[in-house]
């Protein structure tokens, strides 16, 4: 390797440093672990109560099953249950995953919302700056949800322990590659 070859690599490698790549990918990396722990895979310990409910057929993902306790045709569904109407509409019954219309899963990972049924969308966290990234919700009713889910559910939007080490290990491994890649 030249001299200048050296000079541009540690050059490379400062302006790493000063837009805190390290962070910036550990940060989302991170980001994208938490949005599928709660919208992928649900709330840990968490099961849906409640007892029977009409919900508009219109303001299902799939539509509704369009019919009423007797089984006539109505325009509005009759589920048992909140469990009963998720698993009409394709998700696990008892997995609360908070992912009905996806509106506040786009919301939480600053991404378009999707209509399919798969894997949600990560999105990013929000940059306010290098040192600084936010994870937020942006429309009010979505923070009124977010709010109704925690007094009924828990704190679920913490970081756990395995997120912590997530990010501390992704954290610590790129700013080893950052260094490394400049000697």
């Amino acid at each position: 390797m030249t001299s200048a070859e050296h000079i541009a690599k540690l050059r490379a490698s400062v302006k790493a440093l000063d837009e805190n790549r390290p962070f910036a990918i550990a940060v989302q990396s991170v980001h994208a672990l938490r949005v599928l722990r709660i919208f992928d895979k649900g709330i840990d310990g968490a099961s849906y109560t409640g007892g029977p409910m009409y919900i508009a057929d219109d303001k299902l993902r799939k539509g509704g099953n369009h019919t009423g306790k007797t089984g006539k045709p109505i325009k509005t569904s009759y589920y048992k249950s909140y469990a009963d109407m998720k698993k009409q509409q394709g998700f696990t019954g008892g997995q609360v995953n908070l992912r009905l219309t996806n509106d506040l899963q786009s919301d939480f990972a600053n991404s378009p919302q999707t209509s399919g049924t798969g894997r949600p969308p990560v999105g990013n966290a929000i940059k306010i700056n290098p040192n600084i990234y936010i994870e937020a919700l942006r429309r009010p009713l979505n923070q009124k949800k977010l709010r109704g889910h925690i007094a009924r559910y828990g704190d679920f939007t913490r970081f756990t322990q395995e997120e912590r080490d997530a990010f501390n290990k992704t954290l610590t491994f790129e700013f080893n590659r950052l260094i490394k890649g400049a000697q």
